[in-house]
């Protein structure tokens, strides 16, 4: 069985054969088997990758956009009870970014905090909606640079009653 390197260095060198959506899973799978430090220390004693990276960049926010406006189209046509918690209605790869973040919980102490922050909050604000779902903090301010994000969150706040946003 190859090791996570390898994988690595084979998924690498097809970026530009796989569709976008695959050689994305495929990196983010693999992320699950090293740490940050292995992955940059692996990057780093490979540098014949440089020109990858940023194709990678792009294609893994390409893949992002691409996720978060089916989830946005599917929330959007769905009906809803009020008050169910963004987890129950979220796609399977929705939820998945949801529960990437959950650790925050055991690093942030949200039991004072009057507003959050947060930049670059895209379509779907997974993280925002996380802290709107297990804690009390009266506003959470969404700022993106992108008008369709604004946009969508602001539908999905007036659609879903999400107030807070």
């Amino acid at each position: 069985m190859q090791t996570w390197e390898e994988r690595l260095s084979s998924t690498l060198a097809d970026v530009h054969r796989l569709a976008p959506p695959a050689f994305v899973e495929a990196v983010a799978a693999l992320a699950f088997e090293a740490t940050q430090e292995h992955g940059d220390a692996w990057f780093e004693a490979n540098p014949r990758w440089p020109g990858v990276a940023a194709e990678a960049t792009r294609l893994y926010y390409g893949y992002i956009v691409d996720n978060e406006t089916q989830d946005v189209a599917r929330l959007m046509g769905q009906p809803h009870a009020p008050g169910t918690p963004f987890r129950a209605m979220v796609s399977e790869k929705g939820r998945t970014a949801y529960d990437r973040v959950a650790d925050m919980f055991a690093h942030v102490d949200f039991a004072r905090c009057r507003r959050m922050a947060m930049d670059g909050c895209g379509q779907l604000p997974v993280t925002a909606l996380h802290v709107m779902d297990r804690t009390d903090v009266p506003e959470l301010v969404l700022l993106d640079v992108s008008p369709r994000a604004i946009e969508s969150v602001e539908a999905l706040r007036d659609r879903f009653g999400w107030h807070r946003l």
